[in-house]
């Protein structure tokens, strides 16, 4: 029914002058190495933010691009830490258009993003909402085991965590069933979001870039996507850019002091003829981490990973295929101390002898079969469609000192299938179906729920208007979710829930290099299924969880605005947001105590989150740049002014930016404001002040680029703690340390 509609807005809404067969020209060029004319650039990106468009050049830099509407275009390539100029090309039709760049070690890097705009790669400048685009080198600099942690420092995003080995992003304020990870487009297939102590088995040394997303394209993926999207992007998403030919890849070493960590990462891609294929692999661990208190037990970790998959391109279409296997072990600082089993004493609180000397540590793994389609060109309507379909495998094991207490199973089919329009006058979109079927199962003394199938279906569409002063886009999404329970596990009804979101945005050019976006949206968020069925004792969220499964859909209303500007001189992008939830779920504390867990009910209340983000990037000399930033949330029930739990507090940063030829220095000062706006029996956290310290060297060497990082942080060995923590009185975070990094990449 959607395509229907969108079909006939495309109609309805084509201005005239840019029929489908309008002539056109053609953009080429070369791209080399800064100042060496006779050094090309191969395997390196040329976009064209304006069209959405990629090319990879060739072994002698060459690119192309065919079929550009005449007028003026902007032109950039990137290729790792290097890029070139924004370059304005004019375009006549029947003309081919020539234009040479030439790539250089960068400092700031235009930041690129396919998730938000799945018709082709857009820059963070044309996009419609919040978005952050962290590059392969800012993952390096800040290597870590989980992408909780690896992220925590980008502009409105925090980590929730029960150690360091089951980090996850918080974005907005907004944790669990609110925030949407996903690998490639495709959701991870773990339940992280279902309990503190569960992590996501995806390591940040693998993979190209992240992105993370607020705003009216976060339909395409979720209606549970309010507060954002992570997408984990690999080396190997080829839905979006043409592959590579001849032999790519990177390879990355790391390790730490103050977890004495060790890992390792690698791939290697060979293209030729159309065929690719590819593979790799890493491994990491870590020690118990110390803090200025001492050594945090139980919380080291180990991790391994291997990968592989190949495929083949043509001119107008393309199928590739993928099998990646990851496996985690990481303990859970001071879990048994609160587990309690039936003869057990109660544990009451922290030094429980007993069941409480049993280490809780998690053995997680994930299996995923991965299979991509796609036609590009077609003809009518239809520019181009592709589908994605992936299997996930993903289990873990709740291990008592050598016991395995409970077992949880997550076997999911996701699919997803979108076509992009054909852009008709001043009208462009994309449309799509996606599906997920879910068998969800946990055994053993905590398991809270009966196994559960889950099956989910949406429709979605969403549609740009480029009015040239200003761009428009809407977005709906149709989406169902059906949870069946077992008869056999418990006396619970089936449960199902059918809900339509819907967004509003604009984009609008204030001058070269700035605009301001604005959004409205509407979404209805069905019931999680431990929020619907969870019943017994929760050492992953402290509390003795009683579910309710008579539970409504959440309904958020939210806005966001913002400025970006891109310069020389100055990058600056700040913006605000407003969301009102009627009927929001949350745990609410009935004051009693069972299995030694306070007991929390699941329950509705209207809720509201508002905040802001801040980021200003500022040259003083040459050489030397001013880095600032902030972000705020405040979130509480709107009923009783009580805020909600775990929120992040005030935070700021200031640094600097001294930079010479491939030579990077930055100081930097975190602050962070005191937290006492606690919910329930949470506790409030001091205000602290961190100082860490990253120099980087990056240099390009023919086909290679290489990086060596040497990052210190909290260089005064500041006592701080994370508010988000579930363990935040009984673990503080990490004390003074160094982390060095080693990344190659061949092109």
């Amino acid at each position: 029914m959607i395509g229907i509609v969108t079909g006939g807005c495309a109609v309805a809404l084509a201005l005239p002058g840019a029929a489908a067969g309008q002539e056109t020209g053609t953009i080429a060029g070369r791209l080399v190495l800064e100042g060496m004319v006779t050094q090309p650039i191969a395997g390196a990106t040329v976009n064209l933010p304006g069209l959405r468009r990629v090319e990879i050049t060739d072994r002698e830099g060459g690119f192309r691009f065919e079929r550009v509407p005449p007028g003026s275009h902007d032109i950039f390539a990137q290729r790792g830490n290097a890029r070139s100029d924004r370059r304005v090309v004019e375009v006549v039709a029947g003309d081919t258009a020539r234009v040479d760049l030439e790539l250089a070690i960068a400092h700031t890097l235009e930041a690129i993003t396919v998730t938000g705009n799945p018709r082709g790669q857009t820059t963070a400048l044309e996009s419609f909402g919040a978005l952050t685009s962290v590059s392969a080198r800012a993952l390096a600099e800040r290597m870590s085991g989980t992408l909780g942690e690896t992220l925590a420092s980008e502009p409105g995003v925090a980590k929730r965590s029960f150690g360091p080995g089951s980090a996850r992003p918080i974005v907005r304020g907004f944790d669990g069933d609110r925030v949407l990870i996903m690998n490639d487009g495709l959701r991870s297939g773990d339940v992280s979001s279902q309990s503190g102590d569960h992590g996501v088995l995806t390591d940040p040394a693998g993979l190209k870039r992240v992105e993370i997303l607020k705003g009216p394209a976060t339909l395409l993926y979720g209606s549970n996507a309010i507060g954002g999207v992570v997408n984990a992007i690999s080396h190997h998403d080829f839905t979006h850019e043409p592959p590579p030919t001849g032999l790519t890849g990177f390879a990355t070493v790391d390790g730490g002091t103050a977890d004495e960590r060790v890992g390792a990462n690698f791939e290697a891609q060979y293209g030729a003829d159309g065929w690719l294929a590819w593979g790799g692999g890493g491994a990491r661990r870590t020690a118990d981490y110390d803090t200025p208190d001492g050594a945090v037990p139980n919380s080291a970790s180990d991790a391994q990973r291997v990968a592989f998959g190949g495929g083949r391109h043509w001119d107008r279409s393309f199928v590739d295929g993928s099998f990646s296997y990851d496996r985690g072990e990481y303990g859970v600082p001071f879990a048994a101390e609160f587990h309690e089993h039936e003869g057990e004493e109660p544990a009451g609180e922290p030094g429980h002898e007993g069941h409480g000397e049993e280490e809780i540590r998690i053995d997680g793994d994930r299996t995923a079969f991965r299979l991509n389609a796609g036609l590009r060109e077609l003809g009518g309507f239809i520019e181009d469609a592709h589908a994605h379909a992936t299997l996930i495998d993903w289990s873990h094991r709740e291990l008592e000192g050598e016991e395995i207490g409970t077992r949880f199973s997550n076997r999911t089919l996701v699919v997803r299938a979108e076509a992009n329009q054909r852009q008709a006058g001043r009208l462009s979109g994309t449309f799509g179906v996606w599906g997920q079927s879910r068998e969800f199962e946990a055994v053993g003394e905590e398991a809270l729920s009966p196994p559960v199938d889950q099956r989910s279906f949406a429709v979605f569409a969403l549609e740009e208007i480029d009015l040239r002063s200003l761009r428009l886009a809407g977005g709906l999404r149709l989406e169902t979710n059906r949870y069946d329970v077992d008869p056999d596990g418990a006396a619970l009804p089936d449960r199902s829930f059918t809900g339509l979101s819907g967004s509003l945005g604009l984009n609008l050019p204030l001058a070269r290099g700035a605009a301001l976006y604005a959004n409205l949206s509407r979404s209805q968020r069905a019931p999680a299924l431990e929020e619907l069925y969870n019943n017994g004792p929760h050492v992953g969220t402290l509390t003795f969880e009683i579910g309710d499964a008579d539970l409504e859909p959440e309904t958020t209303n939210g806005i966001d605005a913002g400025i970006r500007y891109q310069s020389e001189p100055l990058n600056l992008e700040a913006g605000v947001f407003l969301y009102d939830i009627g009927d929001y779920i949350y745990l609410a504390p009935t004051g009693e105590l069972e299995d030694g867990l306070p007991v929390g009910e699941y329950t509705q209340g209207d809720a509201r989150y508002v905040g802001f983000e801040a980021m200003v990037d500022v040259g003083l000399t040459e050489d030397v740049r001013l880095l600032a930033g902030a972000d705020y949330v405040r979130a509480e029930l709107t009923a009783t002014d009580e805020s909600l739990p775990r929120i992040p507090p005030l935070r700021g940063r200031l640094g600097l930016d001294w930079h010479l030829a491939g030579l990077d220095v930055r100081p930097e000062l975190v602050l962070v404001a005191e937290q006492d706006r606690t919910f329930g029996a949470e506790t409030a956290t001091d205000g602290h002040a961190l100082v860490n310290l990253t120099a980087s060297y990056t240099f390009l060497r023919g086909n290679r680029q290489h990086m060596l990082s040497l990052r210190f942080y909290n260089l005064t060995d500041e006592l701080h703690r994370n508010h988000s923590s579930f363990i935040k009185d009984l673990a503080p975070e990490v004390g003074r340390g160094a982390q060095l990094t080693y990344s190659m990449r061949l092109f």
